[in-house]
């Protein structure tokens, strides 16, 4: 999935009632650095903290508006100062779960890097102690950064019952009834192992698509390139002068893996899964075709050329440009880390719960589309659930 950019945070004083104006730049070290990052959640949240005092306070005014201009439209007014009010509530939580969202993304690369360092530290155990130690920080980092989101369901609940509590019925019924303002949005993981011309890939995709038409709102989906299957099919190959590394299904599969890592880069998640779809609906073979990856890119309705894909696999659709293999060896490194060695291997929320090598295996929950359905509802409603 694409990166996030940096959060434009905005001003302060127009979330609380400090009378201050401060503007909050947020960078990766601000993730780093827990006691500023709750300092800035905290002062986002007066908003929350302070909605009782704000409501009497506009409901005073109402009043005074009400007496001084002799109408009998004060409940007009005051539900338009409520729905005023809520719109400044939801804009407020969106932008903290913005900070939330990047801060683990900035923990979460700082992890994969650190663990892609393991894997070339293995001849030094001591620098290896040392890495795994800052990945054992780094991992307690986000545990703390991830579990900002349980105490935002927490100051969001209290803030709508105490909105509620002060608001004519028929104001924020719409609005309190969106499940998606009550809870911060955080999407499940979701990671397919797979070598883009394997056979049980392609099948994996195919269920998958089925599974997306339920959740795609719920997951943030990537594919990871196997680094072996059954030991000896896909391994890393210096002397291989294009890729660096030899791929089971011949040349075609480490371009077709290449077209896809670069399209997921550089394209809307919608947009990639689609090019996905698009070359397995040419067929095995087609995958990894310069013509077939232009095609589909048009079918996708992505501008090859000025996109960024067509840089980062080869404008002429070879998928061989650096930018793209450096890509691939990434991720079959991460898929090295994450102990994934069959293609189709899935993972929901870091957790393996199926394999396809030839027919399905060690599927505890099952494999049908509905399986994997329920299990990403599960997970979903776990990381997402409001505690009162």
């Amino acid at each position: 999935m694409p990166t996030r950019h940096i959060p434009p945070l905005g001003s302060l004083a127009l979330q609380g009632p400090s009378p201050h104006l401060q503007t909050v730049h947020v960078s990766p070290s601000t993730c780093y650095d827990l006691s500023l990052f709750k300092e800035i959640l905290r002062e986002y949240r007066r908003l929350d903290d302070t909605i009782t005092m704000r409501l009497n306070r506009a409901n005073a005014t109402m009043r005074d508006q009400q007496r001084e201009h002799d109408t009998s439209s004060g409940e007009n007014i005051q539900s338009q100062a409520c729905a005023y009010l809520w719109r400044e509530l939801v804009e407020n939580w969106k932008r903290r779960t913005q900070l939330v969202q990047y801060c683990t993304d900035v923990v979460d690369r700082s992890l994969t890097e650190k663990r892609e360092a393991l894997e070339d530290q293995s001849g030094d155990p001591g620098q290896q102690r040392k890495t795994q130690a800052a990945i054992y920080a780094d991992q307690v980092k986000r545990n703390q950064v991830h579990n900002e989101l349980t105490v935002e369901n927490i100051v969001r609940k209290r803030a709508v019952e105490a909105l509620a509590s002060a608001t004519p019925r028929n104001v924020l019924n719409d609005q309190t009834s969106n499940p998606h303002y009550l809870a911060a949005d955080v999407k499940v993981p979701v990671q397919l192992g797979v070598m883009s011309r394997c056979p049980d890939a392609l099948l994996c995709e195919t269920v998958f698509n089925s599974v997306l038409e339920q959740v795609w709102d719920k997951v943030d989906l990537s594919t990871v390139y196997v680094a072996k299957y059954d030991g000896i099919y896909m391994e890393f190959n210096k002397s291989d002068p294009e890729f660096g590394m030899t791929c089971p299904h011949q040349r075609e599969e480490c371009a077709g893996n290449v077209q896809q890592l670069c399209v997921a880069k550089y394209a809307e998640p919608k947009q990639w899964w689609s090019f996905i779809q698009c070359q397995n609906f040419e067929g095995r073979a087609a995958i990894g075709r310069p013509d077939v990856a232009l095609k589909c890119a048009r079918v996708a309705g992505i501008d090859w050329e000025t996109s960024g894909a067509g840089q980062c696999a080869g404008l002429d659709g070879r998928g061989n440009a650096a930018e793209g293999v450096r890509l691939l060896h990434k991720s079959v490194k991460l898929g090295k880390t994450l102990g994934i060695e069959k293609s189709c291997t899935i993972l929901i929320n870091t957790r393996k719960v199926c394999v396809h090598d030839q027919v399905w295996k060690e599927c505890e929950g099952g494999h049908t589309v509905n399986d994997f359905v329920r299990q990403i509802n599960e997970e979903y409603d776990k990381l997402n659930s409001n505690i009162a």
